[in-house]
């Protein structure tokens, strides 16, 4: 029997019980990314890994495949199979990778770790999260396995499933209690499995030592291991269970999620507040989007600001529980929220930006158009304070909808009876000292919490006067900087708009220590059914103030738009004087033109080159070098190094050196194919095992030939050399022939020969130096 019909795998009752153990622990450990998900989007990828990575490791145990052909076979799975199970968006037809796949198969297996943590959980609508489940599994099954069937100490096996199970905790969101079970239904499986392989091996060694004992000997020994296994498998499940019971609280708990900030830069982008008098004076009667309806009281939100500087007021996304942090959503994500969702469509006209219009809490979001798979992949959600950000930004034609939950104001007996909710105070610095002083005395006399937010807001809103500034109106400076803050609040008469007024609000609550934000965003006058057309007529500015178990309640301190002040500055019309009629203008001097303009042939193109863009291709190309480098490098330099030894052997030496090299190719290329030719054999000898492993090798007369060339009288010719390294190279590529297409590829990137000539070469100095000594 040739070694190539000889099989790698143990007997099939141990190798079906090890990949059945091995399978169920898999699973166990990558059950812990469902949570994250909250579907079943992420199950084609983990089964398609364990699947995929148990196959392929049965398939290099069972053709004896070095690990680094199994790496690369792994590696090739992952390109070809990777885009039917993860991004199937990126494929033809849903199965067949196209360039779009390899190339974000090739960046998501750097970049999905950090987007699965940076994404809002459950992490529905992205595609290049599922990478890490399905890399997780593939990596972890295919050593499993090896470690499996490979090695005598099945423990080993367990590692990779454990760093599995790590990887599936590490990145998810879980109960307390579901770690702890997982891992103890895991210990079971892998405490009994253990036992199994320890009882296999002692009964293996004990059939040798059965003849010297007797058979009531061997029963009771048996009995006695049945009675272990049996006791340390229900001491396993004991002891699962008793975990679970014990590790019983309810307690929310993050892991590397609260390690990670995400990569969302909001100083790069100005805050809505500062377009506030633009909307007003620039688009009052022109649509900034369109609504498909709007129900009662309902409000479009824009921003939520909470962070104020003495110059601006901002959104900090600072990760506190008033300002909260902004993570990468997909088309579904979770809202704290009762209540049924409703849907909205909403139609961008001259809006533009990056804050995206939304009404009530949000729960889903899909973008239409051309635009949509950009626009899907850029947004950003903070469920603290409800504002969506779209980094790619939007702008005339998009599209969107949206589901949300509209929750209505609580009324006015549960805000009395109700407490502020204990919240972190808001980034507000540079507060001016009236806002301080004015703050206190209006509260003096007022009762509860609710009563305290309230008067702030009635003795702006009685005291104050509205105006936007603009043409007809009082004079009111824009902005909303600490000083213009302590003008407003200074005056004789207060005179502002929703921007004024509603910083001023928030200024003088955080001075009482009231838990306030400020949100941009629009509402209409009467409200009616049909099509909310927002314009910059409806832009508006208010607070929004926390109670305990209510939530953030809207608060509205600015008068109302009619409480305009008399304009005592503004002069009496005059009298308008007759229209005279002037002479019109002298004739302009003719245009002086230049003696010769360029033809056509002469306009010299713009040839101004993309700098950014060059740098961005050549980032991607080094990236994409340096990758292939380090996955296919090994294997090149396994075949750049024999390439090297075969001409080494063929142009450098003597005639029999060359001869006698051309024979080393023979018994290199059998190394590598795991036919071993022992160091002291001779050539013929070495021949024979050549041929007993090969079908239709015939190397027995290139043995002799070399024997002869080397050993005759003579020099063998030039002529001679050449023909018998063709004779030689016929030989091997019958040997190649002999063996499946497989087995050929493993042999080209074998390390064996390559390691037992620099052995051989070892002892042969050694051997040398105790010779001269």
């Amino acid at each position: 029997m040739t070694r190539a019909s000889q099989g790698g795998m143990p007997d099939p009752r141990r190798a079906g019980v090890d990949l059945a153990a091995i399978v169920v622990m898999l699973a166990m450990g990558a059950w812990g990314f469902g949570p994250v998900f909250a579907s079943t989007a992420w199950l084609p990828a983990a089964v398609g890994g364990i699947v995929i990575g148990v196959g392929l490791g049965v398939v290099a145990v069972w053709r004896r495949w070095p690990v680094i052909v199994a790496v690369a076979a792994m590696i090739g799975a992952y390109v070809i199979f990777g885009g039917a199970l993860a991004l199937r968006s990126t494929t033809i037809a849903g199965v067949v990778p196209s360039l779009d796949t390899v190339s974000g198969l090739a960046f998501g297996a750097v970049r999905a770790w950090k987007a699965l943590l940076t994404v809002d959980v459950p992490t529905v609508g992205f595609e290049t999260v599922l990478l890490v489940p399905f890399i997780s599994t593939l990596v972890a099954s295919l050593a499993a396995t090896l470690l499996a069937l490979r090695t005598r100490r099945a423990a080993w096996a367990v590692i990779p499933v454990l760093a599995l199970l790590g990887v599936s905790i590490g990145f998810g969101l879980y109960r307390a209690a579901a770690p702890l079970a997982q891992g103890a239904v895991l210990a079971t499986v892998a405490i009994a499995w253990l036992a199994w392989r320890r009882h296999r091996e002692r009964a293996a060694g004990g059939e040798a030592l059965a003849a010297g004992h007797s058979a009531e000997t061997l029963a009771t020994s048996r009995r006695r291991r049945a009675y272990g296994g049996v006791g340390m498998l229900l001491g396993a499940l004991a002891v699962g269970a008793g975990t679970v019971a014990v590790a019983a609280p309810q307690q929310d708990r993050n892991l590397l999620r609260e390690e990670v900030v995400p990569p969302l830069e909001l100083h790069d982008y100005a805050s809505p507040l500062q377009s506030f008098r633009k909307w007003v004076r620039d688009y009052e009667d022109e649509p900034l989007f369109t609504v498909d309806h709007l129900p009662q009281d309902g409000r479009v939100r824009l921003a939520t600001l909470d962070a104020y500087d003495g110059v601006v007021y901002a959104v900090s996304g600072n990760g506190s529980s008033t300002g909260g942090s902004f993570a990468r959503v997909g088309s579904g994500f979770a809202a704290d929220v009762e209540g049924e969702p409703e849907s909205f469509t909403i139609t961008v006209d001259s809006l533009s930006g990056v804050w995206v219009p939304t009404v009530g809490a949000v729960t889903s979001v899909s973008f239409s158009g051309d635009q949509a798979e950009s626009l899907n992949r850029a947004l950003h959600h903070n469920a603290a304070t409800g504002t969506l950000v779209e980094t790619y930004g939007v702008g005339t034609g998009v599209t969107y909808e949206f589901s949300a939950v509209v929750d209505g104001q609580p009324s006015v007996e549960r805000l009395e009876s109700a407490s502020f909710a204990r919240l972190a105070p808001p980034a507000i610095a540079q507060s001016p000292e009236v806002a301080r002083t004015m703050a206190a005395d209006v509260v003096a006399d007022a009762g509860g919490p609710y009563g305290q937010a309230r008067a702030l807001a009635d003795h702006l809103s009685g005291a104050g006067f509205f105006s936007h500034g603009l043409e007809g109106q009082a004079p009111s400076r824009s902005g909303h900087r600490a000083e213009r803050i302590a003008e407003l609040l200074a005056a004789e008469q207060m005179i502002g708009d929703d921007e004024q007024y509603a910083v001023a609000y928030a200024l003088m609550a955080h001075e009482l220590g009231i838990p306030v934000r400020v949100v941009v965003g629009f509402y209409p006058d009467t409200y009616s059914e049909g099509v909310f057309e927002a314009t910059g007529a409806t832009a508006h500015v208010w607070a929004e103030v926390a109670f305990d178990g209510l939530g953030w309640v809207v608060i509205d301190p600015s008068p109302a738009e009619d409480q305009a002040p008399v304009n005592e500055e503004q002069e009496p019309q005059r009298e308008p004087k007759p229209r005279v009629l002037q002479p019109p203008p002298p004739p302009a001097p003719p245009a002086e033109v230049p003696p010769s303009l360029p033809t056509e042939d002469e306009v010299v193109e713009d040839t101004t080159v993309d700098v950014e863009a060059l740098v961005r291709t050549a980032l991607v190309v080094l990236a994409f070098a340096g990758g292939s480098a380090i996955l296919w490098g090994p294997l090149a330099w396994i075949l750049i190094a024999k390439a090297r030894r075969r001409r080494r052997r063929r142009r450098s030496g003597a005639s029999w050196d060359r001869l006698n090299g051309a024979w080393m190719e023979v018994a290199d290329l059998a190394a590598d194919y795991r036919v071993t030719v022992p160091a002291h054999a001779t050539r013929v000898e070495g021949a024979r095992m050549v041929d007993h492993g090969f079908e239709h090798a015939s190397t027995l007369a290139l043995a002799a030939r070399a024997d002869r060339g080397v050993w005759a009288p003579g020099e063998p010719t030039d002529d001679e050399v050449a023909e018998y390294w063709a004779d030689v190279a016929t030989a091997m590529r019958s040997m190649h022939r002999s063996r499946p297409f497989t087995a050929r590829v493993t042999a080209r990137m074998s390390l064996r020969s390559l390691a037992q000539r620099r052995a051989q070469a070892r002892e042969d100095a050694r051997r040398s130096r105790r010779t001269r000594t």
